[in-house]
């Protein structure tokens, strides 16, 4: 039996996330809080013996693993399909808009479907999903343990399309509103070509908490 055990991080809070900007492929730097995110993060994953690293190309996602990854002797590698969704025309743009906002709503009730603007649909970015993953998943040995930094978004298509829990299923569970804050984690496995999820997206207190109890 083969089994590779994964760590998800969403990157610590940006500029962008607190002025409710969408950041897609467009970039914006970790905020004070956001280093305190990362740093979080990494107390509660410090004693996970992590034997490969990966995140996203973007640069708050590679600042949060730096972070991480400085409690590990391990060499942190970007992944270009950890990228976030790409909303096309519409990243940068402002939540706070109402007319954006409908525009928003209207592509995500449509499937996630972004291409007519120059972004993403639900196939491209779990292609994307299956590439990274199963990739990783088939290139390491049984017993390693992989941390993969990436985004919020990113963090939502993963669980809908490796563990069957829908967008709407896995908010619910969380209480409503986004379900993967900033600095949060979740864990899960791949066994034999099985994937299984340990836990839903945590608060790094909470899931050093769940860690603590013998739960993960």
């Amino acid at each position: 039996m083969k089994k590779v055990t994964f760590y998800f991080v969403r990157h610590g809070t940006t500029r962008f996330n607190t002025l409710r900007r969408l950041q897609g492929r467009c970039d914006s730097p970790l905020l004070a809080e956001g280093i305190e995110d990362a740093k979080k993060a990494s107390l509660a994953l410090r004693d996970v013996p992590f034997t490969r690293a990966y995140c996203s190309p973007a640069g708050r996602a590679r600042q949060t693993a730096e972070i991480i990854v400085e409690r590990h002797n391990v060499q942190l590698v970007e992944l270009k399909d950890l990228e976030e969704f790409d909303f096309g025309e519409l990243e940068g743009q402002c939540l706070l808009d109402p007319k954006i906002a409908e525009t928003v709503a209207s592509h995500v009730k449509n499937n996630y479907d972004f291409s007519d603007l120059g972004g993403e649909n639900w196939e491209r970015i779990a292609k994307r999903i299956h590439r990274a993953y199963d990739g990783i998943a088939a290139e390491a040995y049984s017993g390693e343990t992989v941390l993969t930094v990436s985004h919020g978004s990113y963090g939502e298509h993963l669980i809908a399309e490796l563990f069957g829990i829908s967008i709407d299923e896995l908010r619910k569970a969380q209480g409503g509103g986004f379900p993967i804050p900033n600095g949060s984690i979740f864990e899960f496995t791949w066994t034999d070509g099985k994937w299984d999820l340990l836990c839903l997206p945590k608060k790094p207190q909470d899931f050093a908490l769940w860690k603590k109890e013998g739960r993960g």
